[in-house]
């Protein structure tokens, strides 16, 4: 398992990790669909990848306007659990790629 060093990371960085982090979830819930039709194969986990996306949403609000919410380190704490509970080794890259994306920019 990667580590995030949070404490390295500026505001700025914090804000761009969570808006791709928002995108690469949505990526990761089209693996619920059926291909080429509008119908969903699992709807407990694409319900389960909506409700993560609902507090990663909630708390990039909250970052750009620079008041409380949800802390970075239990976001990544909740995706982490996502990822175990649901069996979804996917989580992990897109926390991987979230990281990679909100440093080098």
């Amino acid at each position: 398992m990667f580590n995030i060093d949070l404490a390295a990371m500026s505001h700025d960085a914090r804000v761009r990790f969570l808006a791709v982090f928002a995108h690469e979830i949505t990526v990761c819930a089209r693996s619920t669909y059926i291909a080429g039709t509008l119908d969903v194969s699992e709807p407990p986990i694409l319900r389960a990848y909506n409700e993560l996306q609902h507090r990663v949403t909630g708390a990039l609000r909250d970052h750009l306007a620079r008041r409380g919410g949800i802390p970075l380190d239990v976001i990544i704490d909740m995706a982490r659990g996502f990822a175990t509970e649901h069996g979804r080794d996917e989580m992990t890259a897109a926390l991987e790629r979230a990281h990679r994306l909100a440093i080098e920019s």
